[in-house]
């Protein structure tokens, strides 16, 4: 008996990444109560093809599956923002007004309603009767149709068209893209919208994959296919937070076979690693609500999207006490397999849980907004993440993930700073070395790193899930010997031994004998080319580990710098993040006078980076910045830090002689005085 072929190519080189044995069915149609009893779960295998490149389910919902689809998202102050840029920069680019596009796979008629706002003219085709209704009465033509090959719209061909949120829905997609080509004119434009499978990767999210979904696409494939069916691609990028791959693209040459990109796409899903942290995660679920309802404490869920319900399926938590949604087409129906019933989130106003389970992630700021906002919630609020996240309430117990900035948090990075500073001061003092001052300037920035934000274990530093920390300003290796010894890397006893004959510690940042230490570094220019090395290939490799590489500012003279920078927006690379110690001070004179590098924030923007410039003195501001990383889905970020350089020291401050200066015994004493230390 013949096995599962792909359904883009046929190839039967098909190999299973993923199995979820307790899934729903589907995660559109929510149940009334006398359909509970007949409700069952299904096992989901994920396939990724070796031929082609397409990630895909074995199974398909169905030809009329979509007939009464209803899964809208308009409901929500951040899509609806969304869409809006987003159609307005497709009308605006292609220069669209007063020409008619026409949407595939409509929905309510939102994105309809955000192109006529831009100066379009909206056409939409939905198969869904309830949405096709829904549009209509929005004042919109409506074609309820399915698309497929041959298909005749009136008042085709059109100019441009949009198609968001449906090829991962579609079993037939070279019948879909034909249908789509026949209804253009030639030259036309378009943006194609579908969920990242590369943020499922890279987040370790099993819960992205349920079964109104039988596609998942990289940028890579998701550009090979629309080449295989003529589409030229103009630009692909990462929209909503990195949670969509959005690719604006014009009707090319004839449609032809081409090869896809698989190896991306097997080589991020390869290995098991996904399998594992679901099981994992699950775990982590079930244990946090297990010990708040062994205390008698309550706790919900807010979420039923896919995400949600396929994450509620597979976990099977007992014990839940409400779940909520903001969608009113969910609320008062049941999820399948988990049969919770959805209820409005102004339900907690008078009902609060004692925690709440955060499942909706593409919402996640917005929802903590209204919950500690309009809703007065008070209690713990549970992300789902590769690890589970948890924020404390008021008067409630709960951890958090790195960088969020609580005051404990900022507490804590401030006496780290300051330990780092005061080892520093010793051992240049001692060994009667250099960079006292380039030291400084980055003690606040590595007590967030290593304090707060970058996933390190000292007991296994090899541990290929870890994160990466590249210090290319290499001459400030003491302050990073130091982090690295107070985090337990090696004894801090070592310390002392700082630029001796034959000491491991050398004067420049070494790797070989120094546990902690990914790279040796001091040759300026090469650390952030280091760092992408490390990103793509934990991309590649389809591990979660992100790469953060600490440039001076002096060293962005560099064209290697720049080399390196271009190679990253290139790949997409937003597990990388450049910190620039903006110090305004090199060797030989200010930054200024040496070469100048501002503005240098919008150098980096037009290289294609996220960009975020913070008071690298201010924890808080540094925590903040962390967590927000990527600061814009599908792009590199990078962080510019305005310091001091000899930053904590009255008489270093801002003076370039302690770029090379050792302080002698009566600085050391005055300036371990100022920093409280002794």
């Amino acid at each position: 008996m013949s096995g599962p072929r792909c359904r883009l190519c046929a190839s039967d080189r098909l190999n299973a990444v993923l199995t979820l044995p307790r899934a729903p069915r589907n995660i559109q149609r929510l149940l009334r109560r006398e359909q509970l009893a007949d409700d069952r779960s299904m096992t989901l295998v994920v396939r990724a093809c070796e031929a082609c490149g397409l990630v895909q389910l074995d199974q398909s919902p169905g030809r009329h599956y979509y007939d009464d689809y209803v899964m809208t998202v308009s409901h929500s102050p951040q899509m609806r923002r969304y869409q809006q840029e987003q159609a307005g920069a497709l009308v605006g680019r292609y220069g669209l007004r007063g020409r008619t596009v026409v949407e595939f796979g409509c929905g309510d008629g939102h994105f309809l309603g955000c192109l006529r706002q831009a100066g379009a003219i909206p056409v939409g085709v939905e198969p869904s009767r309830p949405f096709a209704a829904l549009a209509r009465e929005r004042g919109f033509a409506i074609h309820g149709c399915y698309v497929e090959p041959g298909l005749s719209l009136p008042g085709s061909p059109f100019d441009a068209f949009a198609a968001r949120q449906v090829l991962e829905h579609v079993t037939d997609v070279a019948g879909f893209l034909a249908g789509v080509r026949a209804s253009l004119t030639a030259g036309a434009v378009g943006l194609v919208e579908v969920p990242s499978l590369e943020q499922t990767i890279e987040r370790e999210r099993f819960y992205d994959f349920f079964a109104d979904h039988v596609n998942y696409f990289t940028a890579e494939t998701l550009e090979a296919l629309l080449r295989r069916f003529g589409f030229d691609c103009l630009r692909v990028e990462r929209g909503m937070n990195g949670e969509f791959l959005v690719a604006e693209v014009r009707c090319g040459g004839a449609a032809g076979v081409q090869r896809g990109a698989a190896e991306s796409s097997m080589a991020g899903l390869s290995g098991g690693g996904l399998q594992a942290s679901m099981q994992r995660l699950i775990g982590e679920l079930r244990a946090y609500v297990g010990s708040h309802v062994q205390a008698g404490r309550k706790v919900g869920v807010w979420g039923a999207g896919g995400k949600g319900i396929a994450v509620l399926a597979a976990a099977e938590l007992n014990g839940i006490a409400l779940l909520v949604d903001s969608d009113p087409h969910k609320q008062g129906a049941y999820t399948p397999v988990s049969h919770l019933l959805v209820r409005s989130p102004e339900v907690l106003l008078s009902e609060p849980p004692d925690a709440l389970v955060l499942t909706a992630l593409a919402y996640r700021e917005e929802i903590i907004r209204e919950l500690r906002g309009r809703l007065r919630y008070r209690g713990e609020i549970a992300v789902l993440g590769r690890r589970l996240e948890v924020e404390r309430g008021e008067g409630g117990a709960g951890r958090r993930g790195a960088a969020v900035g609580r005051s404990a948090d900022v507490a804590d990075v401030v006496e780290l700073a300051r330990r780092i500073r005061a080892h520093v001061l010793r051992m240049t003092h001692g060994a009667g070395a250099s960079h006292v001052g380039s030291c400084l300037s980055i003690a606040d920035l590595l007590a967030v790193l290593y304090g707060r934000v970058l996933r390190v274990d000292p007991s296994n530093p090899a541990d290929e899930s870890r994160d990466r920390f590249v210090l290319s300003k290499g001459h400030a290796a003491a302050a990073l010997y130091v982090v690295l010894a107070e985090r337990g890397f090696f004894p801090v006893e070592w310390l002392g031994s700082y630029c001796g004959d034959g000491a491991a510690l050398a004067g420049h940042v070494k790797h070989a004998g120094v546990p902690g230490v990914e790279a040796s570094t001091g040759s300026l220019g090469h650390g952030l080319g280091l760092a992408v090395g490390m990103a793509l290939a934990a991309r590649r490799g389809g591990r979660a580990a992100r790469a953060v590489a600490l440039l001076s500012d002096g060293e962005c003279d560099e064209g290697a710098v720049w080399e390196a920078a271009l190679l990253a927006a290139h790949h997409r690379l937003d597990n990388l993040t450049a910190i620039i110690d903006c110090n305004g001070i090199q060797s030989f004179g200010t930054v200024e006078e040496v070469l100048k590098l501002e503005p240098l924030a919008e150098k980096w923007r037009a290289f294609g980076w996220g960009v975020r410039e913070i008071d690298g003195h201010e924890p808080a501001a540094i925590l903040a910045a962390c967590a927000a990383l990527p600061l814009e889905g599908g792009r590199p970020s990078c962080i510019v830090a305005r310091t001091r350089k000899g930053c904590g020291i009255s008489f270093m401050e801002n003076r370039l002689e302690w770029h090379y200066r050792a302080p002698d015994a009566s600085q050391l004493r005055l300036a371990l005085e100022e920093i409280g230390a002794r």
